[in-house]
């Protein structure tokens, strides 16, 4: 099966593949103003994904999700294998406004914790 193989700082994250579908790897940067100054050090946000839509089932899933930091290195090499590892968070059947929604969430609550505000 031809698949998606990513490694995140030299580390595999995983392995992603369908017989029937899409995998899309996506990697963002966001400025995120803050309330009060700009902080060109401090107001913004990367992350990368790992996600699919399964046409068989209709279903979305996803294989890896991550915030990213300076130095952060994503490798991402197409492979054909004859496994592929499991979704780690299937999101099923929701509507695009939904998993949207879901990952604006996910995303706050990650600034939340790791820098002690929200986005």
């Amino acid at each position: 099966m031809i698949a998606y193989q990513v490694n995140l700082n030299g580390k595999p994250v995983a392995t992603a593949g369908l017989s029937h579908g899409v995998i899309s790897a996506i990697a963002n940067w966001v400025f995120i103003p803050s309330d009060v100054a700009v902080d060109p050090a401090t107001d913004w946000g990367a992350s990368f994904s790992l996600a699919g839509l399964d046409h068989t089932t209709s279903k979305h899933l996803q294989w890896f999700c991550a915030n990213l930091r300076v130095g952060d290195e994503i490798t991402l090499r197409l492979v054909d294998v004859d496994a592929v590892d499991p979704p780690t968070e299937p999101l099923i059947n929701k509507s695009k406004e939904e998993i949207k929604r879901i990952l604006d969430e996910e995303y706050q609550q990650s600034q939340w914790a790791e820098y002690g505000t929200s986005a």
